[in-house]
């Protein structure tokens, strides 16, 4: 099976360049966006197991990890023994995608997520691969009846705000595959990198419109970064195209969303979150209200 070398996958929300976590001064203020959302991204957990053994564990979000023994080999191929660190990370909910801007997008299309993760094993500073003939599998909870039609998508890179993931839709039944048990959504698969179960929506109406955000009354100067949360889909799409804060949009769907724009303004956090069905030609005035990150992570998990 063909195994694909991926780079070092920082988990810093919108900033590519640091891994150093920001801290929220005492005052309240914000010096970025990045500090903003530095407590409340997806955190990456890190496991130690036996290369030998193998082994079954949880990340942070009730997925399940299980690695069958001697699954390793470095780059070249050779035996790996002893302790492996596996590094994983989740995104599970449209809360944890829109906080960690690893969102369910293919080539400009949103998706409906069944779980994302990402995977990195190393031994010291060597990262390793999955040996040929073994497969990992990603076990995926599931709130209600999973969704069926749902395929298999990798993507490499360093997500951030304003390059996303992009994920690709697996073409080769050799890499992996997607299995379904009761409410859970199983990956098995043998590349070590970010992995999606997912599916397209099917023809989506999608609708032109504006959305206009103001803070006390006046439209926002500063940084805006803009999303779609679909009500009755786990799926969040990113809005980008914004010109004089004013957010031009034209590929969400006509069914119900909530729009979620947050800005950092004058060194103060702002958030806004608007119910909608969209439609073509109408004009969203959308308040935001200064609050806490941590008061915006409640409110998307509530969506």
């Amino acid at each position: 099976m063909k195994k694909v070398l991926i780079a070092s996958f920082s988990i810093a929300l919108f900033s590519a360049a640091s891994c150093t976590k920001p801290k929220e001064s005492v005052s309240g203020t914000y010096s970025s966006l990045a500090t903003v959302f530095s407590d409340i991204a997806p955190k990456s957990k890190i496991t130690i197991i036996d290369a030998a053994a193998g082994g079954s564990f949880y990340g942070n979000s009730g997925v399940r990890y299980v690695f069958p023994p001697n699954s390793f080999r470095t780059a070249t191929g050779g035996t790996v023994t002893g302790n492996v660190s596996i590094q994983t990370t989740e995104y599970l909910s449209k809360s944890d995608m829109i906080l960690s801007g690893v969102l369910p997008i293919s080539n400009g299309q949103p998706l409906i997520s069944g779980g994302e993760s990402y995977i990195k094993a190393s031994q010291g500073n060597t990262e390793l691969f999955m040996a040929a003939g073994k497969n990992y599998t990603i076990n995926f909870p599931q709130k209600s009846t999973p969704l069926a039609g749902m395929g298999l998508f990798f993507s490499p890179g360093n997500p951030t705000a304003t390059d996303n993931v992009n994920w690709a839709l697996n073409v080769d039944s050799s890499k992996g595959e997607i299995l379904y048990h009761g409410d859970t959504i199983s990956i098995f698969g043998d590349s070590m990198h970010f992995v999606n179960a997912d599916q397209f929506f099917t023809s989506p109406n999608y609708q032109s419109f504006t959305v206009i955000p103001k803070v006390n009354g006046k439209p926002v100067s500063a940084q805006i970064l803009a999303y779609a949360s679909f009500d009755n889909y786990n799926s969040a799409w990113t809005m980008r195209n914004i010109s004089n804060g004013i957010i031009g949009e034209d590929h969400v769907p006509d069914m119900p969303v909530h729009f979620i724009v947050i800005t950092n303004l004058d060194n103060r956090f702002y958030a806004g979150v608007l119910a909608a069905t969209p439609l073509t030609g109408k004009v969203y005035e959308m308040p935001l209200t200064e609050m806490t990150p941590t008061a915006l992570k409640g409110i998307l998990d509530a969506l």
